[in-house]
């Protein structure tokens, strides 16, 4: 709708699962299970793959994406700096299964919000889904990860430095 809701026009997206959508500039941005779309007079694949959830600052030319590694069984962050032309992966400091590949289950138990303001788009959040290879239940929660140079680099924001369980008062879920 395009007229607070008086009238809708119908639009079909064709993917099985749509994770995020979002209109900005009046077109409509989204993450599915087959990559990140925009939408404006006709679909445009702007990133190929399961895609969890994305940041878009226009006036800065910058997009944050995240997207599912089947190898890893993890979901990383990806940045654009010229508004979706390329994709960059940003890993330094993101977490990394111990044994090179997660114990998650499945591409739905591995996935990232991530949250920044528009009024500061280097500082970007992260709250990461997952199960480390290990003998200690995770709860499939990773942990809150910060950068705070547009995913260049990444903090664990837990104060043990540890990444998911076991839980404790020192190290919180």
């Amino acid at each position: 709708s395009d007229d607070l809701g008086n009238s809708w026009l119908e639009i079909t997206l064709n993917e099985e699962r749509i994770t995020k959508m979002k209109v900005i500039n009046s077109i409509l941005y989204y993450t599915s299970d087959s990559g990140f779309h925009k939408l404006d007079n006709g679909k445009k694949t702007l990133l190929e793959g399961f895609t969890w959830g994305f940041l878009v600052f226009p006036k800065d030319d910058i997009m944050y994406v995240t997207k599912y590694n089947p190898t890893k069984n993890i979901t990383e962050f990806y940045v654009s700096k010229d508004f979706g032309l390329t994709f960059t992966l940003k890993n330094n400091g993101w977490w990394n299964p111990l044994k090179g590949k997660a114990a998650t289950s499945s591409v739905y138990d591995s996935g990232v919000k991530i949250a920044s303001a528009e009024s500061n788009p280097n500082i970007v959040y992260a709250t990461i889904l997952g199960e480390e290879d290990d003998d200690i239940d995770d709860k499939n929660f990773i942990g809150i990860y910060k950068s705070t140079n547009a995913g260049e680099t990444w903090v664990n924001l837990n104060p043990t430095g540890e990444t998911g369980g076991p839980y404790s008062s020192q190290n919180p879920c």
